[in-house]
């Protein structure tokens, strides 16, 4: 892996930030007053590339097992940090292959992959998966600049009678930037989709309808998490199984951090699927077992992660808190123990950019178990939040 420049001028660099702004609906482009997206890009071979996808896949297949093994208990549901009406709702939906992922690899200093997370639920992305390879494809006559997100995604799809609804968290401006750029990219394929929240989803005669739209599809863009709360909870628990959903609630198995600590019990997984994942995944432990051993976890080695924190919200990385930091973030997971788990901190490899050193992570997204492009980000410490750098992921050509 070796980061490379774009091969752009600076005007043309500017048209792409505001092409991304208003053709791609890339809001978010500033954060804190800085540029977000950086003309540089990461850089892997084929062999590199096929490898990671290899990797995912196979995490995706025993995430699968595990799912189904999981499902039907409501207890263990909740030991994962559910709470417990999504428990229930996870207990009466239908089995479904329906699914939109992307896992995230880290280089260590050894050089292996390590995954710390697995955005099964709500992952993003949409707008640079969408936007950059059609605005960046002409500057990259040496490499392979995978976009094949937008033609997985219909692809995935079911037909049916009636709009595609997308579902998000209305009060976030950046959840609305990706369903917006959805809507251009179904309106572009003849399909036809309507903006909403979950809340608005209601049923006449037993068919799903948002306001008077008869709705045959959804994608979900609200945490699943939340979906507890919603104020129509009792029309979600009639139209499970009435209408298909890209993602399934079921999919916070997967995206629970608490699912980690699985690998160290026999008999979730067969032997050589359990020792896979201790490979690719740092050492967990449920907090569960040591929320009152504080002093056996010393910060600069462990990870306290909440089960569904999103873009490091709530994540407390030791080696970068200062103590009462550190203190503070333990003494909160105590009071709610079985929505927390501790991760053992890696050293993540760092990669030279034009400007600094920086540390990034490799996006690879998975609709329907097929590899779907990349999403990948960078950062100047090893802890990715939603300030990190984008940076396309481009395949060098035999």
């Amino acid at each position: 892996m070796i980061s490379t420049q774009w091969d752009v001028s600076e005007q043309e660099f500017d048209q792409i930030i505001e092409n991304m702004q208003f053709q791609y609906f890339k809001w978010d482009t500033f954060v804190n007053g800085k540029l977000r997206i950086i003309p540089e890009a990461i850089v892997i071979d084929n062999e590199e590339c096929k490898q990671a996808i290899a990797l995912c896949k196979r995490v995706d297949k025993i995430l699968g097992l595990l799912e189904d093994k999981l499902r039907h208990n409501r207890l263990a549901l909740i030991t994962l940090g559910i709470p417990e009406r999504v428990a229930d709702l996870i207990l009466i939906e239908p089995p479904s292959t329906l699914q939109l992922t992307r896992y995230d690899l880290f280089r260590t200093e050894q050089g292996e992959w390590q995954l710390t997370e697995f955005n099964e639920d709500v992952p993003g992305g949409f707008n640079e998966a969408i936007g950059i390879p059609a605005l960046l494809a002409q500057h990259c006559d040496q490499y392979s600049l995978e976009g094949c997100f937008s033609e997985k995604l219909l692809k995935a799809l079911p037909d049916g009678q009636g709009a595609t609804a997308l579902m998000y968290a209305t009060g976030y401006s950046d959840d609305l930037q990706h369903m917006a750029v959805l809507e251009k990219l179904l309106s572009e394929a003849g399909r036809e989709s309507i903006l909403c929240s979950p809340s608005q989803l209601r049923l006449h005669w037993g068919k799903p309808y948002i306001n008077k739209t008869r709705i045959s599809s959804i994608i979900r863009f609200y945490p699943g998490e939340w979906y507890g709360i919603l104020p129509n909870y009792k029309v979600w628990k009639k139209a499970l199984g009435k209408i298909p959903m890209l993602n399934p609630i079921s999919r916070l198995i997967r995206q629970s951090k608490n699912l980690f600590a699985l690998w160290n019990t026999n008999e979730m997984l067969e032997a050589n699927d359990r020792e896979f994942l201790h490979s690719v995944t740092p050492e967990t432990i449920a907090f569960t077992e040591v929320s009152h051993r504080f002093l056996d976890f010393p910060k600069h080695d462990w990870v306290l992660k909440h089960a569904f924190g999103r873009m490091g919200d709530t994540v407390t990385m030791g080696l970068l808190s200062k103590d009462l930091e550190w203190e503070k973030a333990w003494k909160e997971a105590q009071k709610k123990p079985l929505e927390y788990t501790l991760q053992r901190r890696f050293d993540v490899e760092p990669l030279a950019f034009k400007n600094q050193t920086m540390y990034p992570t490799l996006g690879v997204y998975l609709i329907n178990g097929e590899f779907a492009g990349f999403y990948s980000r960078t950062a100047e410490t090893p802890f990715l939040t939603h300030e990190a750098y984008y940076v396309p992921t481009l395949v060098k050509l035999p």
